[in-house]
C-alpha cells in the first residue's frame, strides 16, 4: 500500500474511539476509493479504450457491455481501480 495512504489511515484510526456506524463505514470506503483513484489516475486520462464516467459521488466508473443486465448498479458499472493496490487483487 502507498505510504501516503498508510499515513492517512493511521491518522484516521488513531482518532477512532468507538465503533463505526454502517454509514460511517460507507463514507470511509468512498473516501479510500477516491484516494486510490486520485493517486492512480489523472483527470481526463484515457482508460486504455474503456468507457468511463464520473458518478454522483465523484468516483470513476466503467461502462461495460453488461450495463443492460438485471443486476446491481455496482456490478453493472464497477468502480475503476488501478491494479497497483492490494485491494484490487
Amino acid at each position: 500500500m502507498d505510504s501516503s495512504i498508510s499515513k492517512k489511515l493511521l491518522t484516521t484510526t488513531r482518532k477512532m474511539t468507538e465503533n463505526l456506524t454502517a454509514q460511517e463505514m460507507d463514507l470511509a470506503e468512498e473516501k479510500l476509493l477516491k484516494i486510490f483513484q486520485n493517486e492512480s489516475f489523472n483527470e481526463g486520462e484515457d482508460f486504455k479504450g474503456l468507457l468511463t464516467y464520473v458518478d454522483k459521488d465523484g468516483l470513476y466508473r466503467l461502462k461495460l457491455k453488461i450495463i443492460r443486465r438485471d443486476d446491481t448498479e455496482d456490478f453493472r458499472r464497477p468502480i475503476a481501480l488501478s491494479s497497483n493496490y492490494e485491494l484490487v487483487h
